[in-house]
């Protein structure tokens, strides 16, 4: 039996950005993409990973 073919991504980083947006520092009171907390997004294999 083969493995199902790679369902191909439907989000962007675009949309993680604005899906984190919402997250905000709690001392700063402005969101985490604003302040620059978040330095890379990855995208593949049915996974999103951010680094902070």
């Amino acid at each position: 039996m083969s493995a199902p073919a790679p369902v191909p991504s439907a989000v962007a980083e675009a949309d993680v950005l604005s899906a984190l947006s919402a997250v905000m520092d709690p001392d700063l009171h402005r969101n985490i993409v604003e302040l620059g907390f978040v330095k890379k997004v990855t995208i593949g294999d049915g996974k999103v990973s951010v680094v902070i």
